[in-house]
């Protein structure tokens, strides 16, 4: 179980699929922190959402709407069920599929403000999260890609259009920021 660390929901549990590694309370609060009021009336991409719980706490503290986007079924089922605990099922939407198929079926309907990112770990997947970000417009301009990665994973600081501007350690888990420019 996860817990929501801010906004209308804080305090929720969450159920946690068998086969996640969710992004700890500590690690969220920081994101969350480090965005400010980003999140705030936003349209929000919860890629590899697993629980859903990134997501689900951008609609806690104000987001409009999110969509979550998971491959595996049961990753699925349990952010079905943890939005309807929470009650965001209105304001939100979940497709099981790949991300490439999930963004790729998105990007001519919907752009983002902000983008979490969070790949199983072993996964190359994160090359392909920049490259798809950058090269569409699935990223609004001036939106945010939110990155968790393996500390020892090196990513670039610049990928076409994405800039990283800012990058947080936690111990062995690390998160990039990118902001989408002109």
């Amino acid at each position: 179980m996860v817990r929501i660390t801010g906004g209308e929901k804080k305090g929720f549990l969450l159920k946690v699929p068998r086969r996640a590694r969710p992004t700890s309370a500590r690690v969220r609060q920081s994101i969350f922190s480090l965005l400010g009021e980003k999140v705030r009336d936003a349209v929000v991409l919860d890629l590899f959402c697993g629980s859903g719980a990134l997501g689900i706490e951008a609609l806690s503290r104000g987001a409009l709407f999110v969509v979550f986007v998971d491959s595996h079924r049961e990753a699925v089922e349990c952010t079905r069920q943890n939005l309807k605990k929470c009650g965001y099922e209105e304001v939100a939407r979940v497709d099981q599929r790949g991300f490439v198929q999930g963004v790729k079926s998105l990007k001519t309907k919907m752009q983002f403000d902000v983008i979490f990112a969070d790949p199983p770990y072993g996964r190359n997947a994160l090359a392909e999260v920049l490259k798809i970000c950058a090269r569409t417009s699935v990223l609004k301009q001036n939106g945010v890609l939110v990155v968790e990665h393996r500390t020892e994973q090196s990513l670039p600081d610049v990928y076409e259009t994405l800039r990283r501007y800012r990058f947080k350690r936690f111990g062995g888990t690390s998160v990039s920021f990118y902001r989408k420019e002109g």
